[in-house]
């Protein structure tokens, strides 16, 4: 299903270039139903059509980025994206980036919890999933694999030259 508004035209309006300019502008200006006149055409009206990523919001995913699934919120940065730290965990492939479900670190806290970095506060889990009710040898290893894919998002962000998105997975 595409995201662009139905159109209905007359045969008069589709051969005219410059009516599909003003329709193409209307349909960047309208994010909700709308009619249009025109003097010299019948009325014209289109319906926004809701897509699975966006089902109440007209914006392109490409102009917004990613939502995140827990708090709404768009995910800014990478450096706050529990997506691409479990792609740099190697925990998904990059086939499966744009089909899985984004959320802010922060919105994660089971793998959050275990950032030990000073650019990232601390957050814990009231549940049995909690750090310090597990294993220490499991929480230790957990936190040092799960913080260094921490600072290789830092790393990936603050790079002058672009990395290959194969190249941000760290080696285990």
């Amino acid at each position: 299903m595409t995201n662009r508004p139905i159109i209905q035209l007359t045969d008069a309006q589709k051969g005219d270039k410059q009516e599909r300019a003003q329709i193409n502008d209307a349909r960047k200006e309208s994010s909700h139903e709308s009619t249009l006149e025109y003097p010299q055409f019948q009325e014209l009206s289109y319906q926004y059509q809701p897509n699975a990523f966006f089902p109440a919001f007209p914006m392109a995913k490409c102009d917004q980025g990613y939502l995140c699934e827990v708090c709404g919120d768009e995910v800014t940065s990478i450096v706050e994206s529990d997506l691409y730290l479990r792609y740099v965990l190697g925990q998904l492939d990059a086939e499966k980036l744009h089909l899985s479900p984004e959320r802010h670190l922060r919105c994660n806290p089971v793998l959050s919890q275990y950032i030990d970095d000073e650019r990232f506060d601390p957050v814990t889990v009231d549940s049995d999933f909690d750090k310090r009710v597990l294993d220490a040898t499991f929480v230790s290893q957990q936190t040092e694999r799960v913080s260094k894919a921490y600072r290789r998002l830092w790393q990936i962000a603050q790079s002058e030259t672009p990395i290959s998105l194969l190249e941000y997975p760290i080696d285990s």
